[in-house]
């Protein structure tokens, strides 16, 4: 049985968040992002598989704020206290880290995930 508002997965994962800082973010749409990112992997933890997380923030280039680990509660508060960093939209850079992330610490057939949340398109061109 799994929980309303979970994901299941049965196999071992990896995720990384990818979070739009750009100047078109406000406050508000800021924090909206964080706890998107959240309540999301929230809803992967309920189905028990064992998952690794980080997370970045992108804009004019890209901050790696917690690198993979199995210390998912360690990325929540990351998250939860990232303060918003201003500037373009490049994209590609930030989908490099989450390559980086998903594939410089892959252990055997686990699954990998980027999650980047935006308002809008890439301004490096990168990401179409």
């Amino acid at each position: 049985c799994v929980p309303s508002g979970s994901v299941l997965v049965e196999e071992p994962f990896d995720i990384v968040f990818l979070l739009d800082a750009s100047a078109s973010i406000g406050p508000k749409e800021w924090d909206m992002e964080k706890q998107a990112a959240i309540t999301l992997m929230k809803a992967f933890r309920a189905s028990r598989a064992e998952m690794r997380a980080a997370a970045a923030q992108f804009s004019g280039r890209t901050w790696l704020e917690h690198a993979l680990t199995g210390d998912v509660d360690a990325v929540e508060t990351a998250l939860s206290g990232l303060v918003q960093k201003s500037g373009g939209t490049n994209m590609g850079p930030a989908l490099d880290v989450c390559g980086e992330q998903l594939h410089g610490s892959r252990a055997g057939d686990r699954a990998g995930v980027c999650v980047l949340i935006t308002d809008g398109q890439a301004s490096d061109g990168r990401a179409s």
